[in-house]
């Protein structure tokens, strides 16, 4: 075993990007604001999500409070993913449909449809409880600040060898030990305010957590949820392909990248052998190189169906 903090930014190219808005963008236009609004809302994209959306759905009514409202954006579904939501007698839940896939179109449509704040965006394959939504709406109001992410437990039992040694050394990274903005993103009115209609990119929790100002953003260690990664190798050079793709769009919309640099940069941490950083380095790159030779606008969202057999 071999003890080292270093940066990986070198070998990976990994980057990160700032928007190009001010943060002073960030004001609530007090036209568009709605004081009759109780509760927060949570908005729940779902792209054929039957394998683990009745879990979700049974885990997001556990302790939510009768005020708030869950909006469940299918978006392009071909599973069963609508008849397991209609089967839920809830008026907290709301649905709304639309004909063609797409994370951001999901959101835009839950979005057209309440107005409520906080606000929390809340990928279906989570483990979460509503009574940590409360906690975390009761948090981010005592806080003031525009954004708030939980802690993430990450579970990948049964993971092959390949898929073990990349997991181990992608969770002791300084992104995921200093708090990575996904999986659940609540925001306040004023965080929300930071930009317009979402628009059409495929990494929109990169997208949400660059447009809110650092120093805006807070990670609540004491609300843990759980996080399914792949446990194939397969999976995993998939979702790597989609990371570089996401980063690849914002940077053609016109968002300028720059390379981060330590000690803010990513790096690997921690007590990993030099075998599983060479893994992780390998499933980056060719996720890297897979992404270079696919064109946009003929990628098609995929499921990691390994971390969603549990």
């Amino acid at each position: 075993m071999l003890e080292y903090t270093r940066p990986i930014e070198a070998a990976l190219e990994l980057i990160e990007l700032q928007l190009s808005e001010d943060a002073s963008n960030c004001e609530v236009d007090p036209a568009k604001t709605s004081y009759a609004s109780v509760g927060f809302a949570v908005i729940v994209p779902v792209y054929n999500e039957a394998a683990v959306l009745e879990r979700f759905l049974r885990l997001i009514r556990d302790g939510l409070p009768p005020d708030a409202q869950v909006v469940v954006a299918l978006n392009g579904c071909t599973d069963a993913s609508a008849t397991i939501v209609a089967s839920v007698s809830d008026a907290r839940i709301r649905t709304v449909e639309t004909i063609r896939p797409g994370k951001a179109r999901g959101i835009r449509a839950a979005e057209a449809i309440t107005d409520r704040f906080p606000r929390f965006y809340v990928d279906a394959d989570v483990e979460i409880r509503g009574s940590d939504l409360s906690r975390l709406a009761a948090r981010l109001a005592t806080s003031n600040a525009m954004m708030i992410s939980p802690r993430a437990a990450f579970r990948y039992e049964g993971a092959t060898c390949f898929a073990k040694a990349f997991n181990d050394v992608w969770i002791n990274s300084n992104y995921i030990r200093n708090g990575a903005f996904q999986y659940v993103i609540g925001l306040s009115e004023k965080g929300r305010a930071c930009w317009g209609e979402m628009p059409d990119v495929l990494a929109d929790d990169t997208f949400m957590r660059l447009s809110v100002p650092p120093e805006e953003r807070i990670i609540a260690d004491e609300i843990q949820i759980i996080v399914r990664l792949p446990t194939r190798w397969r999976p995993i050079i998939r979702v790597r392909r989609r990371i570089a793709l996401g980063l690849r769009q914002l940077r053609s919309l016109g968002y300028q990248p720059r390379e981060a640099v330590a000690p803010s940069g990513p790096t690997i941490v921690g007590s990993q052998p030099w075998p599983k950083v060479a893994i992780y380095i390998l499933g980056v790159m060719i996720g890297r190189i897979w992404a270079y030779t696919t064109p946009l606008r003929t990628y098609e969202w995929g499921k990691d169906q390994s971390s969603r057999a549990h």
